[in-house]
């Protein structure tokens, strides 16, 4: 009997969960790096910053890594797979080898939104997120260069790393090395700053 009612319990738990990941699926549609000619439509979860569940239309879920997935979308976000970098913060650093991140922008200098979602609430040392103004991190990559720059997530617009970090991308914009030096901009700018970067455009705070 005992084993009935547990058999049961984990029963029910496993269709709640079953259910959970149903609600959350969006329409999207991913490329696998092993086929990269290839769009794949299918209902999509992120998971976390390290897996993708894709459900086809037989209701068959698998899920990927950021190894096996070249990028996806979700709606109109669009995602792919990066790495090589670095998350600190005051009591220790963490390397990420590889990940999902949004595509904010792209061009001369490309932007991602990096979030560490995690399964376990107490696995959240680096960013907890919540809103994402406070609970995501910008990362920064040159067209031509496979280095990703992370904007940590301590770094205001005074520190001297984030200026350091920031400088080489603006490199072929006087107007906004000008700028950073005055401590005008902030990470929390970012989007605004390489949307003008990327489009030769007059950098304005407070618009896009």
């Amino acid at each position: 009997m005992r084993f009935a009612i547990i058999f049961s319990s984990a029963l029910t738990l496993s269709q709640l969960a079953h259910a959970q990941l149903i609600k959350k699926v969006e329409v999207g549609s991913y490329v696998l790096n092993a086929t990269p000619q290839l769009r794949q439509a299918a209902g999509l979860f992120l998971r976390n910053s390290e897996q993708l569940v894709a459900r086809d239309l037989a209701g068959k879920s698998i899920t990927l890594s950021p190894q096996q997935v070249r990028s996806f979308k979700i709606g109109e976000r669009q995602f792919v797979s990066t790495g090589g970098f670095i998350l600190t913060n005051k009591y220790s650093d963490r390397y990420v080898a590889k990940a999902f991140a949004e595509q904010l922008d792209s061009g001369q200098v490309v932007l991602f939104r990096y979030r560490l979602l995690s399964d376990n609430p107490t696995d959240r040392s680096y960013i907890v997120y919540g809103s994402e103004d406070e609970k995501s991190i910008y990362l920064l990559q040159s067209a031509t260069s496979p280095t990703v720059t992370p904007m940590q997530v301590r770094w205001t617009k005074k520190d001297a790393d984030f200026q350091t970090a920031l400088r080489p991308y603006l490199a072929s914009r006087p107007d906004l090395l000008k700028l950073l030096a005055a401590n005008a901009l902030s990470p929390k700018q970012l989007p605004l700053i390489v949307h003008a970067l990327n489009r030769s455009l007059p950098y304005e705070a407070g618009s896009k």
